[in-house]
């Protein structure tokens, strides 16, 4: 029974199939509102034929849109004729006073702003809620919106209702919110690209990426093959991760006991690479491997670390020699790992525990102890790899037990069925927790056990009708009974869609835009674009080195082959973007997380108080700010009522919900206060009360 078989090479690197287009061309990525005519619903102008140069009024109109300030990428919102973006590059050289061929292209005036005084969604970096965001597209596409209301309409009267999928209004605002969600990602990714954590992780240049192959060997290497060693001793037969019945409360915390001679570091700021703290260590003989934690967010992205030395050391001496190490102004505090890890074991959905869930985990399991083991076997006299493939020595210890258990063969009744697909997952998951230091509920691939006991000490699964036999104390109960299952049933579906979108991008190729990413094809063409000159039909020209091409797809793939210097930036920070978007325990944005606008970070307002006086220097506090920036948008609000009459007016809900402006000093940056230098600080909510124990998770 044994099944193997390969997988694609790079999943992260976010290349991937152009996605289906399930809506009416000319619509933005994500379809919550039409390109060519944002803010009104005339349709756009018809293309000019190749070869055929631009009016005079074609040049106005393009001059006229173009008065806001650059952006680094083109963005197709400013494309109202569709023109591919090579042709937009040299317009300004093609001048003709002749008229063209097409009347109707004069005819029609240029794209006017909004009239009724609202704001575009895709200018705003708050969350607009869906009356608002309703009232706005109501007011900027009239026929649109007519047009959703009458197909959910004929979906109500229809057989089959609804169902499932939204429609209208309702789709349109879980699009908005989905680009509204990735461009808060690319707002972290502004924030944080330059931090040293953020580059070890997410660089795709070859000094980090061999970095990160070598902490993967340091780290999974010897806990594999020690786990390995036990599976075949028979320590392992019975893994079990079912919950036990009974559990709860303090019943589910779990203490994991600390590794001896090893060093605590209590706080590692942002501005700290992991070169420069193993290098600090390394000054000790006997130095092993250092785990560093992923930041934390709610420490102001600040990290916690463990030193491990060999036999032999003693770590009271490593401290004694490097607590109150600088690096940069940044004062270390360490102290000998005396104190357990303290964590409550994490549950699953109840449907987890079910034939059909665990099938399929058993083989997304082995999915991904089969990927993240590919790093591990080949050679590398540096670092070495596993001595033989986990993979296949687990295999045979399932094949062995399903054997001695009767488990075997197709005939099976529904209770053994069950039993084999738990065994056959339980001895997956045990060996990614235990031997790839990896969570698979949590998808939390670690190098080393530290960091994942630090996330997640234990994982397990509830009986699957426990919740709804709970539930039945009394026949008039009956309609709650049904309330709490349909509550229940709609949880698990998004457990398992949370779960089966977290493993995707480990397991195969899938489209980076779906994750809040940039596909790397469109996004090299937008790049090349400028390089691109066209002289007529079917001849494009490479500006670099003057070579002619019959089609603008050829001179993109010519300048990424034979320019690529020219490109290269770019995508390495595309490259960046994507896997720190694909990577299922990135930072995640928070309700005041800004959103990103034209790919620039929102600043805050800085007006000032006239006559310039009093205590704050003639600018403004938070509160201040906050306040403006409500006033202006309701101000914007009102306006567009006055205009669109007493019938809109009575719609709009205004901006009531809070406006949070991006903090001055963005996270992770080092505040003003500590040029006297920085300290680390002791927390004291860690168990201890203020010993080793370091950040809370």
């Amino acid at each position: 029974m044994s099944r193997e078989h390969p997988l694609p090479s790079n999943p992260m690197s976010g290349r991937s199939p152009s996605p289906a287009k399930d809506d009416r061309p000319g619509f933005s990525r994500s379809g919550f509102a039409p390109i060519p005519h944002r803010h009104q619903d005339f349709a756009p102008p018809p293309p000019i034929p190749s070869g055929i140069p631009p009016s005079r009024d074609d040049e106005l109109r393009r001059d006229s849109m173009s008065k806001r300030e650059p952006m680094e990428r083109w963005d197709p919102r400013d494309d109202y004729d569709r023109r591919p973006p090579w042709e937009d590059h040299d317009r300004k050289r093609r001048r003709s006073s002749s008229p063209p061929p097409h009347p109707s292209r004069r005819m029609r005036r240029s794209p006017s702003p909004p009239r009724h005084g609202l704001p575009d969604p895709a200018d705003i970096d708050t969350l607009l809620s869906f009356k608002q965001f309703a009232d706005w597209f109501r007011a900027s596409h009239p026929q649109t919106a007519r047009a959703d209301e009458e197909e959910v309409r004929r979906a109500v009267e229809s057989a089959e209702g609804l169902g499932k999928e939204k429609k209208g209004m309702a789709k349109r605002y879980e699009r908005y919110r989905k680009e509204y969600t990735s461009r808060q990602l690319y707002a972290l990714y502004l924030t944080h690209r330059e931090s040293p954590w953020f580059v070890e992780r997410y660089s795709p240049d070859q000094i980090y990426a061999t970095q990160r192959r070598r902490v993967n060997r340091q780290g999974r290497v010897p806990t594999a093959e020690k786990y390995l060693d036990a599976l075949k001793a028979g320590e392992y037969d019975s893994v079990n991760f079912d919950l036990e019945p009974g559990l709860s409360g303090d019943d589910l915390r779990l203490e994991i006991p600390p590794s001896e001679r090893q060093v605590f570091v209590k706080t590692v700021p942002p501005s700290t690479s992991r070169k420069e703290l193993e290098d600090l260590f390394g000054k000790v003989e006997g130095f092993q491997y250092l785990a560093l934690t992923e930041p934390f967010m709610k420490k102001q992205f600040h990290r916690v670390a463990w030193a491990q030395f060999a036999d032999g050391v003693d770590p009271q001496d490593v401290v004694n020699k490097l607590d109150g190490s600088k690096i940069d102004t940044f004062t270390f505090h360490m102290g000998v790992n005396a104190s357990p890890v303290i964590g409550r074991t994490r549950i699953t959905a109840p449907a987890a525990n079910t034939l059909e869930r665990l099938v399929i985990d058993g083989e997304k399991a082995h999915d991904l102890a089969y990927k993240l083991e590919e790093e591990l076997i080949d050679e590398d006299t540096t670092y070495p790899g596993l001595r033989e493939k986990g993979t296949t020595v687990v295999q045979n210890k399932i094949d062995q037990l399903l054997e001695d258990q009767g488990l075997v063969g197709d005939d099976l009744a529904d209770d053994m069925k069950l039993k084999r697909a738990k065994l056959i997952a339980d001895h997956w998951i045990s060996y990614l927790r235990h031997g790839l230091s990896t969570c698979y509920y949590c998808v939390a691939p670690s190098a080393f056990q530290e960091e994942l006991h630090r996330k997640c000490v234990s994982h397990k699964r509830p009986d699957s009708n426990a919740d709804v036999e709970d539930g039945k104390e009394d026949d008039h109960e009956e309609d709650e009974e049904e309330r709490h299952d349909r509550r229940q049933s709609k949880e698990s579906e998004r457990w398992e869609e949370t779960l089966d979108k977290k493993l995707r991008p480990l397991l195969q190729q899938v489209d980076v835009q779906e994750y809040g990413g940039r596909d790397p094809e469109e996004e090299t063409r937008k790049l090349a674009a400028p390089l691109i000159k066209q002289e007529e039909a079917s001849k494009y020209r490479c500006k670099e080195c003057n070579k002619l091409f019959r089609a603008p797809e050829f001179v993109v793939k010519h300048i990424t082959v034979k320019h690529l210097d020219l490109v290269d930036v770019k995508t390495d920070e595309l490259a960046m973007l994507n896997a720190f978007v694909l990577d299922p325990q990135r930072i995640q944005p928070t309700a005041q997380t800004p959103a990103a606008v034209n790919d620039r970070l929102p600043l805050p307002p800085q007006p000032q108080f006239n006559g310039g006086g009093g205590g704050n220097g003639g600018g403004m506090n938070m509160m201040q700010q906050q306040m403006m920036m409500m006033m202006q948008m309701q101000q914007a609000m009102m306006m567009g009522m006055g205009r669109q009459g007493q019938g809109l007016a009575q719609r709009m809900g205004g901006f009531a919900e809070p406006i949070t402006p991006l903090p001055t000093v963005p996270p992770g940056a080092e505040d003003p206060r500590a040029k006297r230098g920085r300290v680390s600080y002791q927390d004291l909510d860690a168990p201890g009360g203020g010993g080793d124990g370091g950040l809370p998770y």
